[in-house]
């Protein structure tokens, strides 16, 4: 679950304009993290794999699409659009398509939050793939 929070975090930062490398050379890892990750590497790696290509089919479709249904449907709240960045969306490919759905992760969200929008993404990406 840490994991999947760790890269919707790097994908909201890579449509701010950052690249991974340069947000991952800011994080400083404590040794809970290694051991957690020796443990858990090759399914984490998995769960990255499975995750990212979700994440590129939903690129593909209508950001727009994907807010109204989250909101709509699973009742998670979220922003559509340019995100007052219509050049990094030209930069990155998402201009043409109204832009980039964007779900804010605070310090109040709890495991079961995050859990539940992962969910609502897969479940949105399966409706796609059947209705396209």
């Amino acid at each position: 679950m840490k994991n999947k929070m760790i890269i919707l975090l790097a994908s909201l930062i890579c449509l701010l304009g950052l690249s991974l490398n340069q947000a991952a050379a800011r994080i400083i890892h404590d040794a809970e993290y290694y051991i957690l990750k020796a443990q858990n590497g090759e399914r984490w790696a998995a769960e990255d794999e499975e995750l990212d290509s979700k994440l590129a089919e939903l690129k593909a479709k209508h950001g727009l699409d994907t807010g109204t249904l989250l909101d709509g449907e699973y009742n998670i709240a979220c922003r559509t659009g340019l995100h007052c960045a219509p050049l990094v969306h030209e930069q990155i490919g998402t201009a043409a398509i109204g832009g980039s759905v964007r779900i804010g992760i605070g310090p109040f969200n709890t495991k079961l939050h995050i859990a539940t929008a992962i969910e609502a993404i897969g479940e949105i990406v399966s409706f796609h793939k059947k209705n396209n």
